[in-house]
């Protein structure tokens, strides 16, 4: 058997080791929640997106129903559903789901807006050539919060209240006449 004192030893011993590994994790710990914080707070790289808002209007008219999206050259678009009093505020796409805002940078504009009349059938509520950012000709620079945004649509040169088939579509698909972008006086919308 052991002494008392070589027991007294042993245990110290023992008790120091557990420490000395206690106030390693100790410190790993607080290494590691450290790290954590500083990537939680200050390491996020996404640019900043601006509040923007505004409303789309038909020949000085609100229109009641739709959507307008932003395109930009690169990433992602922000788009917003049109209220019956032609007002929108834009929402971006973030990692995680919605975020409101844009990110600074040019885009190219798309609204649409119509009611489905059948399965087949949809009557225009704003001209269709608003419907592509290609052929719409509407471009809208964000380097900022951008509040009262008017985007002014015309029914000049279209047919007000337009209706289009899927089999008209299909046609003017094919020929390519779609795809040719009406002239569309002063077509940059502007912050007022």
């Amino acid at each position: 058997m052991h002494s008392k004192q070589h027991q007294d030893v042993l245990h110290s011993d023992v008790a120091r080791t557990f420490e000395r590994r206690d106030a390693s994790l100790r410190c790993g710990m607080l290494g590691i929640g450290i790290a954590l914080l500083a990537i939680a707070s200050g390491c996020d790289s996404s640019p900043p997106l601006y509040p923007v808002s505004g409303q789309v209007l038909i020949d000085g008219i609100p229109a009641t129903t739709g959507s307008i999206r932003f395109m930009p050259d690169d990433g992602r678009p922000a788009t917003s559903a049109i209220d019956d009093a032609g007002q929108f505020k834009m929402v971006s796409q973030v990692v995680g789901g919605q975020q409101d805002g844009v990110m600074s940078g040019r885009y190219r504009v798309a609204v649409t807006s119509n009611e489905i009349v059948d399965a087949e059938t949809a009557r225009w509520l704003a001209p269709a050539k608003y419907a592509d950012f290609r052929t719409s000709g509407l471009e809208v620079n964000v380097d900022g919060p951008l509040a009262g945004l008017k985007i002014d649509l015309t029914w000049d040169g279209a047919e007000n209240g337009a209706i289009e088939s899927a089999e008209d579509d299909a046609t003017a698909s094919e020929t390519g006449d779609n795809l040719e972008p009406a002239a569309v006086p002063d077509a940059t919308a502007a912050a007022e």
